[in-house]
């Protein structure tokens, strides 16, 4: 999906977000003065961290990204500064206390990786 970045700054914004503020524009017209259309990029490969034994993977932590835009010869396009990162948790089903143990992801099963269900009662 295309987004676009507002002349006041404001991102990410999309083309109803232009038609709200330029009544006469339409999709695929010439954007409006102070708009800009803005690549986006990939979400980075280390926002999560995982690890695997023999039969099961985990998350084990997260880091926090900043989204940003970058110009660069009249061109906009996003960017991820790498923030804090966090361990993942999980709630002792006990005790329930959050404990900062890793959350199974994944399990090896019959040759390929199968999520957990997780039940709507949790």
């Amino acid at each position: 999906m295309t987004s676009y970045r507002a002349p006041d700054g404001g991102y990410p914004r999309y083309p109803g977000d232009i038609t709200r503020a330029v009544p006469s524009w339409s999709d695929g017209d010439p954007l409006p003065d102070g708009w800009h259309q803005v690549t986006r990029t990939p979400v980075p490969a280390d926002i999560l961290e995982t690890y695997e034994d023999d039969t099961k993977r985990y998350l084990s932590h997260v880091t926090r990204h900043i989204v940003g835009l970058e110009e660069v010869d009249g061109e906009w396009r996003q960017t991820w500064t790498p923030g804090e990162r966090l361990p993942v948790g999980i709630t002792d089903e006990e005790t329930g206390e959050w404990t900062d143990q890793p959350r199974l992801i994944a399990e090896y099963v019959d040759g390929e990786w199968i999520e957990p269900t997780v039940s709507s009662e949790q």
